[in-house]
């Protein structure tokens, strides 16, 4: 199983899970190594085979590597910095989330169990920003990362990765994964938005760390 497949496997069995160890249950365990993609092949969710080079591998390769360095950025943050922390995390979850829409058919059975990204996942991530912004003086003119310390570094390392992220879930969206569903149409849009949003989420958080 690769890091994106388990990333998978979290956001889709999260809600059932929680309820599961409310009630004093266990989920079972995913096994690591499958050996199905010994041949240059993985498959997605919904159970199509492709090539690992296909383009939905490519969005979600990229996407796992934005919810890991999100990650590595909050073990870098001090106390000072809590509510980023949660910020941060709550944008691994939304990734999350955004990984098991790409590697999932729109006309798969599993399509209508996701949990898809909304107006309010847009809006919260522009209200976190918001909040972040109100407490940083943004000086005009580009920053050269590491000038600012290595917390901001990391975060324009983010915001870097961010952008991969946009560029690629673009051409995915373009690509032969596009579905004239409308409930794909209405995600790929608000997804668009979300990324767009996160790169200037973490260029803000940069500059917010970088003055503290």
């Amino acid at each position: 199983m690769t890091s994106w497949q388990a990333a998978l496997v979290a956001a889709l069995a999260f809600a059932s899970n929680s309820k599961n160890n409310l009630q004093g249950g266990k989920s079972a365990a995913a096994p690591v190594t499958t050996k199905n993609g010994d041949k240059g092949s993985s498959r997605l969710f919904s159970g199509e085979t492709l090539p690992k080079d296909d383009i939905h591998f490519e969005v979600l390769g990229n996407l796992d590597e934005l919810s890991s360095l999100t990650g590595l950025i909050r073990t870098r943050l001090d106390p000072q910095f809590s509510s980023l922390n949660t910020d941060l995390r709550e944008i691994q979850k939304i990734l999350h989330d955004i990984m098991a829409a790409c590697a999932t058919n729109p006309a798969s059975p599993q399509w209508d169990k996701l949990p898809l990204i909304s107006q309010d996942t847009v809006n919260w991530l522009e209200a976190a920003q918001e909040a972040i912004k109100s407490q940083t003086n943004i000086a005009p003119g580009f920053v050269i990362p590491g000038d600012q310390g290595p917390v901001a570094a990391w975060l324009d390392f983010g915001r870097a990765v961010a952008r991969r992220c946009e560029r690629s879930f673009s051409a995915f969206a373009a690509s032969g994964a596009a579905s004239q569903q409308e409930s794909w149409q209405a995600n790929t849009l608000l997804t668009r938005q979300f990324l767009n949003r996160l790169s200037d989420f973490m260029f803000i958080a940069a500059r917010y760390a970088g003055s503290r």
